[in-house]
């Protein structure tokens, strides 16, 4: 357990430069309902993306897995991040991927 369950009106996780190298770490925090700002910039997970020009794949891949976040890694998240979300999920519902 992540011990997120103990935090239930966190609103804001600054998590940058730890050791965070999966998403399976970051769904541990689905738990936080009341989280709306995250900053994992400098974790292994954020700068694998980042270092291969994958920063737009890797905020998607956030919002998908923590869709009440409104900032990520500092920088609001915008309606266009969110289209390209529930798209992806329509696709996957109608494609039965």
């Amino acid at each position: 357990q992540a011990g997120a369950e103990k935090l239930p009106k966190l609103r804001v996780l600054l998590a940058s430069n730890n050791k965070i190298t999966s998403w399976a770490e970051v769904e541990r925090l689905s738990s936080l309902t009341a989280l709306t700002h995250l900053l994992l910039a400098g974790n292994p997970l954020a700068t694998e993306y980042r270092d291969r020009g994958a920063s737009l794949e890797y905020r998607l891949e956030m919002l998908r897995r923590l869709p009440r976040l409104t900032k990520i890694d500092g920088l609001a998240v915008g309606p266009q991040e969110r289209e390209a979300v529930a798209a992806v999920a329509r696709a996957k519902s109608v494609g039965g991927a």
